[in-house]
């Protein structure tokens, strides 16, 4: 019995059925791969300022740590400069003679010279004397050169002893002293849009550090 050829009319919806069965699949899988392919970028970018962050505050910790033991066994008053405008560190140091005051402080010792001079010196107003500024100088060694913060992280604050107010702006500093201590302050770091915020907490004794995932103030 002879065969006869099914019509190309009966197999054309077949044919249009499993070509649009694959292209469906191929539609899925590409999903699949863009949403992988996002998922780990996202991450990556999430992760970003939180190893960058750590590095951060991993190398200033070390910096703080060492200059406590360098100026107690060199008998030098150091302090770290903070450019909050460029995102970087360095340290300078003293043999001088320093007292670290805030400017209220300051402001009510130089009046009580003040009061002092005129009671001593009758009608005649004296100026009050001013001890001579200490001269700070750049530490000349590999193990302390400038420092800038790692990519996508930048200051948000710094806060010390002796100006509590967060210092966001210009020039900040933080000082350490040959008797083995250290000015109590706090480092904020955040991120660009601000939106991830680290600390690091000097404890002004032993010159160790602590880390906080969040924004920290100076408790008086």
């Amino acid at each position: 019995i002879p065969i006869r050829p099914m019509p190309t009319s009966l197999l054309q919806p077949i044919r249009s059925g499993r070509a649009a069965g694959m292209t469906l699949i191929e539609i899925m899988v590409t999903m699949a791969v863009v949403a992988l392919i996002l998922g780990i970028t996202i991450s990556q970018i999430g992760g970003t300022f939180d190893s960058h962050a750590r590095q951060a505050t991993r190398e200033l910790s070390s910096t703080v740590r060492y200059l406590y033991n360098k100026a107690a066994s060199e008998n030098l008053t150091m302090r770290i400069v903070f450019d909050l405008e460029k995102q970087s560190y360095w340290v300078e140091a003293t043999t001088d003679k320093f007292l670290l005051e805030s400017d209220e402080a300051r402001e009510e010792r130089l009046k009580d010279q003040q009061r002092a001079a005129e009671s001593t010196g009758g009608d005649e107003k004296k100026a009050p004397v001013q001890e001579a500024e200490a001269h700070f100088g750049e530490v000349d060694s590999h193990l302390l050169k400038p420092m800038q913060l790692p990519g996508g992280v930048f200051f948000k604050d710094i806060q010390t002893e002796h100006d509590p107010r967060p210092g966001s702006g210009g020039k900040a500093y933080i000082y350490i002293f040959p008797g083995g201590t250290v000015e109590r302050s706090i480092v904020n770091f955040r991120d660009e849009e601000d939106r991830e915020q680290r600390a690091l907490e000097i404890n002004p004794m032993t010159g160790a550090s602590r880390v906080y995932e969040e924004y920290k103030e100076l408790k008086k």
